[in-house]
């Protein structure tokens, strides 16, 4: 293998490696701030609901404040069971995810985000609540993040491997023309 094969080689692991650590620390990372966020807003969306009045029609009243919070479409599905366990009200709505190829989703899977907690009129429990977070948003940052940073990569690969060309030229000139007086001989 040539000197030059051999530099354009870990001139190529060198970039390779990069990208792959690149990308697994700011998909990490992204993964993680997602996640967090989901947690909170699951959680902040169990206790807004939570906050009921004291009244003799509490499925009622669930049934307007869920269809209220679950119209934004940021949520799998919000459930509200009575004491006994028994669902009063619930909405869901599959997790589509199109756009998201099936690889990359099953590369950055996030678990299941959800949070409940008891539904109190004044001291006296009347229910639960469960939220649980749509994750389609975060999934389709997380491959748009993905699709700029191999973008970028591209473009400076295609950026370097034309400055290591020049530079290995104008470097390996004189060894060249040490070969070229050898060959003579």
């Amino acid at each position: 293998m040539t000197l030059r094969r051999q530099l354009y080689l870990a001139i190529t692991t060198l970039f390779f490696s990069l990208l792959v650590t690149n990308l697994a620390v700011n998909l990490y990372g992204i993964r993680e701030r997602a996640y967090q966020e989901m947690m909170l807003h699951a959680k902040n969306t169990a206790l807004s609901i939570n906050a009921l009045n004291a009244t003799d029609d509490q499925a009622k009243v669930m049934s307007a404040r869920i269809g209220v919070w679950f119209d934004s479409e940021y949520f799998h599905n919000i459930t509200y069971r009575n004491l006994s366990g028994d669902v009063v009200v619930q909405r869901n709505q599959e997790i589509n995810l199109d756009g998201v190829p099936a690889w990359f989703v099953a590369f950055v899977k996030f678990p299941a985000v959800h949070y409940g907690t008891d539904v109190n009129v004044g001291e006296r429990p009347v229910g639960t609540i469960e939220v649980a977070i749509q994750p389609t948003i975060a999934y389709q940052d997380l491959w748009s993040v993905f699709l700029e940073q191999c973008s970028l990569f591209a473009l400076f690969s295609v950026l370097t491997y034309g400055f290591a060309s020049v530079a290995l030229n104008w470097l390996l000139r004189p060894l060249r023309k040490v070969e070229e007086q050898a060959i003579a001989i």
